[in-house]
C-alpha cells in the first residue's frame, strides 16, 4: 500500500512538472521567431472575416485555430501571450488525454509512469507549448480524438454522436485531421469487426460521412486550389526535403534514415545508450501488440505514421519535423508497450530496478529538461529593444529580408516604434549595403552566422565604422556609420 502511494504521488508529481515547465516556458514570453512573426501579423491585423481568406507572408494554417487566435489575441492585446495561450491550453489538455490513455491501456504504475516520463518531461513538447502556430494543436486533436475513440460508452450512440462532433471540430483545427480521422475510421471497423463482432457497419458508415462531408466543404473553401500552394510545396520539397522519395532505393531509405533521427529529437532519444534501449521496447512492443493479437493498437499508434508518410510520398503532406511532432505520442506507446512487457514480466519483484528508474531516471531528466528551460532560438525582441535604447535621431534602421516579419509585428503592438527604415532582400545581396549612407542600424534575424559574417566582413573591408554592436540568441544589431 505504501509503494501504490509513491507511485500515485510520483504520477502526480509528473503531470504538476508539465503543467509547471510548460508554464515556465511561456511566463518567460520569448521573442517570435520568423515564422511565428509571419503568421502573428495575420492574425492581429485581419478581422475574423478576413482570416478565412488566403493569408499574406505564404502561411497557412486551420481557419478554426485561427479564429480562436485572434479571439485570444483581443482578449490580451499587445503582446505574444495572447498568442501563446491556446498552444498552451492545448498541451495541457493534451496532458490529460494522453494520461487517460495509458491508464486505460496499462494497469500497471511504472508503465504509466514511464509514458508520462517521455511525454511530460520531453523539452520539444515544452517549447512548442508556446509558441504561436497550430504544432500543439495537432496533438491536442489527435489525442482527444483518440481518447474519444478509446472511452467506454453505456450507450453506443453517445459514442458516434462525441466521435461525429469531434470529428466536425477536427477537421477545422488541424490541418492533419484526415489522417487522424481515417486511423479512428479503421480502428473502428476492426473494433466492429473483431472484438465485439457487432458488425453494424451502417451507423460506422454514417459516421464516415459526416466526417467525409465536412471535410469535403472544408477542402473546397479552404484548401483547393490555395495560392501558396507552390510556394509550400518547393519550399518544403526542396529547402527542407519532405516528400518520401520514389526513384530510388538509396534515396529511399536515406530519407526514412533521416527521419528516424528527426524523430529520435523529437522524443529527446538521441544518446547512444539510450537509443539502443528504446529501440529494442520499441520492437518489444510491435512483436508484443502481434503475439497477443491486439491489432487495434497497432492499427491506432501506427497508422498515423505510416499514412503521414505515403501522403507524403504524393506530394500531399509534407513529412518534417514539427510537421510530425503530433505522431510522437503514438511513438511513446509503442515504446510503453515494450517497456510494460519487460517490466510485468522481469522487473515484477525486482524492487531494486523500480527504486533505480524512479530515484534516478526521473529526477536526472527533470533537472536536465529544467535546466534547458526557457527555450529560445530567436530573440529578436533584445536586438529590437537595443536598438530602441540606443538610436539617435536621424539613424536609419537597415533590416535583413527575414527579421521583416519579426519587425513589423513588434512595430504593429508598439514595442518598436522606430520610424525610417528599409530592408535587405537577400541574405547575400551586398549591393544594396554599397548604397547605404549617414549612421544606420543593421538588424540580423534568423540567418546563418556565415551569412551574416560575409555581410559584415564586407562592410568592414570597405572601411566603415563600426559604432555598436550587440548579440543575442539568432539575433544581432550594430551601429555602422557609412560616411556620406
Amino acid at each position: 500500500m505504501k509503494e501504490n502511494r509513491i507511485e500515485k504521488m510520483i504520477i502526480v508529481l509528473l503531470l504538476i512538472s508539465g503543467v509547471v515547465m510548460s508554464l515556465v516556458q511561456f511566463l518567460y514570453n520569448r521573442s517570435l521567431w520568423l515564422d511565428e512573426a509571419s503568421l502573428a501579423i495575420n492574425i492581429i491585423d485581419r478581422d475574423f472575416f478576413e482570416l478565412l481568406k488566403p493569408l499574406d507572408h505564404n502561411q497557412v494554417a486551420p481557419i478554426l485555430f485561427l479564429q480562436i487566435e485572434k479571439l485570444f489575441s483581443l482578449l490580451w492585446p499587445n503582446t505574444e501571450y495572447g498568442l501563446r495561450l491556446f498552444p498552451l491550453l492545448c498541451f495541457w489538455a493534451s496532458i490529460y488525454f494522453f494520461y487517460k490513455i495509458i491508464k486505460k491501456q496499462f494497469n500497471n504504475s511504472y508503465t504509466i509512469i514511464f509514458a508520462l516520463f517521455f511525454f511530460v518531461l520531453n523539452s520539444t513538447f515544452i517549447y512548442y507549448s508556446s509558441e504561436a502556430k497550430q504544432y500543439m494543436t495537432d496533438m491536442f486533436v489527435l489525442l482527444s480524438v483518440f481518447y474519444f475513440t478509446l472511452k467506454d460508452y453505456k450507450n453506443e450512440k453517445n459514442k458516434l454522436y462525441i466521435l461525429g462532433i469531434s470529428g466536425i471540430i477536427a477537421v477545422f483545427l488541424s490541418n492533419v485531421a484526415p489522417v487522424i480521422l481515417f486511423t479512428c475510421g479503421a480502428y473502428l471497423i476492426y473494433e466492429d469487426f473483431f472484438i465485439t463482432k457487432k458488425k453494424k457497419i451502417a451507423p460506422l458508415l454514417t459516421l464516415f460521412a459526416v466526417w467525409l462531408s465536412v471535410f469535403s466543404i472544408y477542402y473546397y473553401f479552404f484548401i483547393y486550389e490555395h495560392p501558396t500552394r507552390n510556394f509550400m510545396t518547393h519550399y518544403w520539397a526542396f529547402t527542407l526535403p519532405a516528400f518520401l522519395p520514389l526513384d530510388s532505393f538509396h534515396s529511399f531509405f536515406s530519407f526514412l534514415i533521416d527521419q528516424k533521427i528527426v524523430i529520435q529529437d523529437l522524443i529527446f532519444t538521441r544518446l547512444t545508450f539510450f537509443t539502443y534501449i528504446m529501440y529494442l521496447l520499441l520492437l518489444t512492443g510491435i512483436i508484443r501488440i502481434i503475439l497477443t493479437k491486439k491489432f487495434h493498437l497497432l492499427i491506432l499508434f501506427c497508422t498515423p505514421i505510416l499514412l503521414h508518410l505515403f501522403l507524403s510520398a504524393l506530394w500531399l503532406y509534407p513529412f518534417s519535423y514539427r510537421l510530425i511532432l503530433y505522431t510522437v505520442p503514438c511513438i511513446i506507446m509503442l515504446y510503453t508497450s515494450g517497456f510494460n512487457y519487460v517490466v510485468v514480466t522481469g522487473f515484477t519483484k525486482l524492487k531494486i530496478a523500480k527504486f533505480c528508474f524512479i530515484s534516478l531516471l526521473i529526477p536526472i531528466s527533470f533537472l536536465y529538461n529544467l535546466s534547458k528551460l526557457p527555450i529560445q532560438y530567436e530573440n529578436i525582441k533584445g536586438s529590437i529593444k537595443f536598438i530602441q535604447e540606443n538610436i539617435s535621431e536621424n539613424e536609419n534602421i537597415y533590416i535583413y529580408s527575414f527579421a521583416i516579419p519579426g519587425y513589423e509585428y513588434y512595430n504593429s503592438i508598439g514595442f518598436a516604434n522606430t520610424k525610417n527604415w528599409h530592408s535587405v532582400y537577400s541574405s547575400r545581396d551586398i549591393n544594396e549595403l554599397n548604397d547605404l549612407r549617414g549612421k544606420t542600424w543593421l538588424l540580423f534575424s534568423h540567418i546563418a552566422d556565415e551569412d551574416e559574417e560575409f555581410m559584415i566582413n564586407h562592410i568592414d573591408s570597405l572601411g566603415h565604422t563600426k559604432i555598436k554592436e550587440f548579440k543575442t540568441f539568432g539575433s544581432s544589431a550594430y551601429l555602422y556609420d557609412f560616411g556620406e
